[in-house]
């Protein structure tokens, strides 16, 4: 009978199953780890700008600096009808 080492019998069968467990096992835990990170599976980024109603974007520019009192006035009565 020839010598089949550790391969032997139902070797040929359990080490591929088990190799791909290992590697399902490791996928599992490198997206746990990403995820963890800030990563999202879902393409959703933290860093995209949520919308904003055009209100909070006129006072965000009033609050820069970037139009004056009486602009902001005038435009939020814009806005407000």
């Amino acid at each position: 009978m020839p010598y089949w080492g550790q391969m032997s019998g139902f070797g040929f069968i359990f080490f591929p199953i088990m190799m791909i467990i290992v590697f399902v096992i490791f996928m599992f835990v490198m997206r746990m780890f990403g995820m963890g990170m800030g990563c999202s599976s879902h393409g959703e980024h933290k860093d995209v700008a949520i919308e904003k109603a055009p209100l909070d974007i006129l006072e965000e520019r009033f609050a820069k600096g970037e139009i004056d009192a009486n602009e902001f006035q005038d435009k939020k009565r814009l806005l407000s009808k």
